[in-house]
């Protein structure tokens, strides 16, 4: 049966001390990530997902911003969780994994950080020279994903000047890893055809973080969230969850 998740709107559920903030992927919507926050909401737990600017509207609308407008977004609801709840966990799926590890970077949450398809390195070698694609196309082709088992929203193409502030953002984070010393929980299917394995490995090995964790899929495609494995994509990310509360708490149990 397929997942369907058309919702492009954000979506917030209140819950609990412990907060969640998810962040969605580059031409995507929250609708990637909603069967992820009802999961999380039906723990008990309070989960907020923005939409970023220019997403789940019109490819002309997402070709007026840019990283810092992403960044700035993912900041604010980040602040407006801190106010909700005591406890904060930010999980990010595509570049919305890289916003979390900038985030993280600046403000570490004090529950971990979970990264979901995260391009730290892509498998497209177009990334090489899109800095002069821009002034010969407006648009891109996006891949299609290997695996299909879910319907949600997102740009059949991509604009290449966001996508461009996206890209100069990779090595920045990547030489950032290391001052990321939170609870990380690291995901990654191996036949994702947009983000390459090699970027899991390499959050992996540079975070500082005394807990991490790092887990592959198998018959999933680049959308994991979405895809055929979900269900127990969804169930290791509240092990890691609890496993981090338990830490924090000195290896008592809360309740969650």
């Amino acid at each position: 049966m397929k997942l369907v998740s058309l919702n492009t709107e954000g979506f917030e559920f209140a819950g609990s001390e412990i907060g969640m903030l998810l962040v969605h992927g580059f031409t995507g919507s929250p609708g990637e990530l909603r069967p992820l926050g009802e999961y999380l909401s039906e723990k008990g737990y309070t989960v907020i997902c923005p939409r970023l600017p220019g997403h789940g509207t019109s490819i002309a609308d997402l070709e007026k911003h840019n990283w810092k407008d992403w960044q700035t977004t993912v900041a604010e609801a980040f602040q407006t969780l801190k106010e909700k709840t005591k406890i904060q966990f930010v999980i990010g799926f595509s570049m919305g994994g890289l916003l979390s590890l900038d985030l993280a970077e600046r403000e570490e949450p004090n529950g971990g950080l979970v990264c979901l398809s995260t391009p730290i390195v892509l498998q497209t070698k177009k990334r090489y020279f899109i800095n002069v694609l821009k002034y010969f196309k407006r648009y891109e082709k996006k891949n299609r994903p290997r695996i299909r088992n879910y319907e949600t929203f997102h740009y059949e193409l991509y604009p290449v000047k966001p996508a461009l502030t996206m890209l100069k953002e990779m090595p920045k984070i990547r030489e950032k890893l290391k001052k990321i010393s939170c609870p990380i929980f690291v995901l990654q299917s191996r036949l994702d055809r947009t983000v390459h394995e090699q970027s899991a490995e390499t959050i992996f090995q540079n975070v500082s973080s005394i807990h991490k964790e790092l887990h592959w899929l198998t018959n999933s495609g680049h959308v994991v969230t979405l895809d055929l494995e979900h269900q127990e994509l969804f169930e290791k990310i509240n092990l890691f969850i609890n496993r981090s509360l338990e830490e924090k708490s000195g290896g008592q149990s809360d309740g969650f």
